[in-house]
């Protein structure tokens, strides 16, 4: 009797150990999405202030969303895209890395492109004003993140 209860005890102990490195692995992503990547989109202008027309640079930047590492390792966003629902794609990052704690705006018009903000290039307004969706899709083709807004106020937090 005695050697079965130390067998049980044996093997409860061998399946602790085993699930603790599993346990801290699952820890460690907390703030990541389903799909285990942690940026996400945290703000869309989807609406720039003021009248749309006539359309101009400035306005077309005004518009843009924001991606977010929460983590504090820098994540690459080599192969990346973001994407509304009628099929205009940005994969303008390049090697950039978003670095920990920091955010990226992706804007609509033309501009310089930095490490916080990058520029679409597009002449004409992306995101819908009365409803839409921003995909953030990783370099394997998964989705990682998705923002929804309806007729709103211009701006959403995600």
């Amino acid at each position: 009797m005695q050697k079965r209860l130390l067998a049980t005890l044996a093997t409860c102990l061998l399946a602790v150990a085993v699930a603790m490195p599993a346990a801290h692995a699952a820890a460690s992503t907390k703030g990541a999405n389903a799909l285990g990547s942690p940026l996400r989109f945290t703000f869309i202008q989807y609406n720039s202030p003021g009248d749309d027309l006539p359309v101009t640079n400035k306005k077309l930047n005004e518009e843009f969303v924001t991606i977010y590492n929460p983590t504090s390792i820098a994540r690459p966003l080599s192969g990346f895209r973001v994407h509304d629902t009628a099929g205009h794609v940005y994969r303008g990052f390049g090697s950039l890395k978003l670095g920990p704690g920091h955010s990226v705006r992706v804007h609509t018009g033309s501009g310089r492109n930095t490490s916080t903000n990058r520029y679409w290039g597009q002449s004409y307004y992306v995101w819908n004003n009365t409803g839409d969706t921003a995909f953030l899709v990783a370099n394997t083709g998964a989705t990682v993140d998705t923002c929804h807004w309806g007729d709103g106020p211009g701006s959403i937090h995600c």
